[in-house]
């Protein structure tokens, strides 16, 4: 690979430790604007504003479609799969409903 040579270096500001990007003979502080707006609003209200929650529930989704069903479908035919696929989500919809336990909003 040809370009520009990158090393990286720490430097320290305040109490918090932040990698320095060195590219070339320049270097900025690698500070991106996620971190920035988690220090600004908090870490809880930037994982609701920002969706961060939705890919983990994608992931745990998929993971659990491939261990209790199968990596694979079994059918050949297109339109067969098709519909091997929507049993398979109803059953994993089931079980989830069935593990969910019942909440509701205590308070005014």
């Amino acid at each position: 690979m040809g370009g520009a040579s990158s090393s990286s270096a720490t430097s320290s500001l305040g109490d918090a430790r932040l990698k320095v990007a060195v590219v070339g003979e320049t270097s900025a502080y690698a500070i991106p604007r996620t971190v920035r707006r988690v220090r600004k609003v908090g870490r809880r209200r930037w994982k609701k504003e920002s969706g961060y929650h939705q890919q983990a529930r994608v992931e745990n989704t998929f993971f659990r479609y491939k261990s209790i069903i199968g990596d694979r479908l079994r059918a050949r035919h297109p339109k067969s799969q098709k519909v091997e696929a929507v049993i398979a989500c109803n059953i994993l919809n089931r079980m989830f409903e069935i593990g969910r336990p019942e909440s509701f909003a205590i308070g005014p």
